[in-house]
């Protein structure tokens, strides 16, 4: 025996598909697109730190290499006057040495009270001797703990002259002190500075890290992001101290120092995930009552026809009586009514009048359908000639952001970029359709626009195709025109002529294609020039272009609407003219042959006003 399904059912479970599975996958993406964005917010967010940081930390180091500079010019001049002054204005260095070729100080200046140093001590052994001495180049010395200060410092040595050599001490304080102005919103500060080692130099948090000189060699952060040279890269790490943490890694241009801005994971995405949390059960919450109110729908319409069926069941086979079963329906009481009344008729007309009224109910139903079918197809005609450009660069965009993801070259400039144009195109499609709507029924409503802005508006819907077609549009937009009318309607018409203009331009074979597009205020009208360069259209059919459903393309690319709803909408709706006619001119010293559309419209001291 064959298993029969329940129709009942099967609508009912289909439904309850189509409408939970798309709220399911939409809300997903909306829950993982919040995700992303917050993540972006924060990558943002440190990559604009990072890059305070590593130009404040390279400009320390300049600032200290120009300083040596300027030691080593004039300290042969005033001697010890020079450094005494420096260290005086410079609160970065804390003391400034003079070595002689033997690496004896001979002389100094320091602004630590409780200075350990004296005249005759012999750096002969230290690096920022040894190295300066041996190579004459200038040295930046690794982090140490330095014998006067007591304090972890760094040491930039020049040579001044063959006889004398400069030791700039820096005190590491000034980029702690740097680094503890970002603070994030669980009070740790974001900033941490380690040498080319992975030596710590800036960590607010932990301060006596510098001094104990704690390396990070030995992390997961340095062997999994520095080693690997993750640069500007959004990362997340675990550390011992501040566990779960997001942030960005960079290095310095001058000493090579690694940069790290973090905050806490935990913290920054604790609310938001609650929030996402939230959203999630009240999603599922969602889908549990559509479901329950999908059923209880069909129910409330099943039951009903479940009545009527029976019904006609029984009427079919003489069965009913005037105290039918009823439903909550008008509708479906009134057509049972209908079913009983034209049964009854039925019995008592005879055969031959019976076919004569079917026979004129069929006609009436059929003129009734051809009129209504022929005033869609012109509305869906109309739209679809609007429509047809946009939906060519929605699909040309799409197709390209896919084959960039495809080959892994899609850039979220890229991706923002696309998502802008296919809006722009998608908000341009819902207003055809409402400014087709407003016009026929005459509610059209009259605004007042700055003309600039309307023909920007539409060159940035075309520039697209113009682009893909290799056109070059020529553009002069007179400033400070403002009309009264319909800036919408305005640019369905501009596409009108610019989708002519590009179609005729595209039969041109390697010759230039040139579109020039002109706004300019007369005295008692705007006029909008529109040229091309493809050789004019042929006189005997310049008079006929607005006619209604003239075309000299195929059918598959023209209507022949485009150019008459263009004539309806400027003369009938914005009360101007257009004149189309062929025009020679020359450009960049070359003569062209071209069509020029020109669009006048009354000025705002001519405007049009609401009836």
């Amino acid at each position: 025996m064959r298993w029969k399904n329940s129709l009942k059912s099967k609508i009912i479970l289909y439904f309850i598909i189509f409408t939970t599975i798309p709220l399911f996958l939409s809300s997903s993406w909306i829950l993982y697109e919040m995700y992303k964005s917050k993540e972006n917010s924060v990558f943002h967010k440190h990559l604009q730190l990072l890059k305070i940081v590593q130009e404040e930390s390279d400009n320390i180091a300049s600032n200290i290499e120009y300083l040596g500079e300027y030691v080593k010019k004039e300290y042969p001049l005033t001697k010890h006057h020079l450094i005494t002054d420096l260290i005086e204005l410079q609160k970065n260095i804390s003391t400034i040495l003079i070595l002689d070729k033997n690496g004896i100080l001979i002389d100094f200046a320091t602004n630590i009270k409780n200075k350990n140093l004296f005249k005759g001590y012999d750096y002969s052994n230290t690096k920022h001797f040894v190295s300066v001495k041996s190579t004459n180049n200038p040295y930046w010395s690794d982090v140490y703990l330095s014998n006067v200060s007591l304090k972890p410092e760094i040491s930039y040595s020049l040579k001044i002259d063959e006889n004398h050599i400069a030791v700039l001490i820096v005190n590491l304080g000034i980029l702690n002190d740097f680094a503890k102005k970002f603070k994030s919103d669980d009070g740790s500060t974001m900033v941490r500075i380690m040498d080319s080692d992975g030596i710590f130099l800036a960590h607010p948090d932990y301060p006596y890290y510098i001094s104990q000189r704690k390396s990070v060699q030995n992390s997961n952060l340095y062997k999994e992001y520095i080693l690997k040279d993750h640069t500007y890269k959004q990362i997340k790490f675990n550390s011992v101290e501040q566990g779960n943490n997001i942030g960005i890694y960079g290095t310095t241009q001058k000493l090579h120092w690694h940069v790290f801005v973090r905050e806490s994971y935990d913290f920054l995405f604790k609310s938001f995930n609650n929030l996402l949390l939230i959203i999630g059960y009240f999603i599922f919450l969602l889908i549990l009552l559509s479901i329950y109110f999908s059923i209880k729908l069909f129910n409330s319409i099943l039951k009903p026809l479940d009545i009527l069926v029976s019904n006609m069941n029984n009427m079919a086979h003489d069965k009913y009586s005037k105290d039918i079963q009823r439903t909550d329906y008008i509708e479906l009481d009134n057509l049972l009514e209908n079913f009983i009344f034209m049964q009854e008729k039925v019995k008592n007309r005879e055969r031959k009048i019976f076919s004569e009224i079917e026979k004129n109910r069929e006609k009436d139903i059929q003129l009734f359908e051809q009129s209504k079918m022929a005033s869609m197809g012109e509305m869906i005609g109309n739209i679809a000639h609007q429509w047809r450009q946009p939906l060519s660069i929605i699909s040309t965009a799409a197709t390209g952001m896919q084959m960039q993801k495809e080959y892994d070259v899609l850039t979220n400039d890229s991706f923002e970029d696309i998502c802008k144009m296919i809006n722009t195109q998608a908000q341009y499609l819902s207003k055809t359709i409402d400014d087709f709507k407003n016009f026929i029924k005459g509610e059209r409503i009259l605004e007042t626009y700055d003309l600039k802005e309307c023909m920007e508006s539409f060159i940035e819907l075309v520039t697209p195709t113009a682009k893909s077609h290799n056109l070059n549009l020529i553009l002069n937009f007179e400033e400070d025109i403002t009309l009264n009318g319909y800036p919408n309607e305005l640019k369905q018409c501009l596409i009108n002529i610019f989708n002519n203009a590009k179609d005729a331009l595209m039969d041109l074979e390697d010759k230039d294609k040139l579109l020039f597009i002109t706004t300019s205020k007369k005295k008692n009208h705007v006029s909008i020039d529109i040229k091309d360069s493809a050789g004019g259209i042929p006189e005997s059919i310049l008079l006929k272009i607005f006619d209604p459903y003239f075309t000299t393309k195929h059918k598959s690319k023209g209507t022949g609407l485009g150019l008459h709803i263009l004539y309806r909408i400027i003369v009938d709706g914005m009360k101007g003219s257009i004149l189309a006619k062929n025009v020679t001119f020359i450009y960049n010293k070359k003569e062209y042959l071209g069509a020029n559309f020109t669009i006048s419209l009354p000025n705002k001291e001519k405007a049009l006003k609401e009836p």
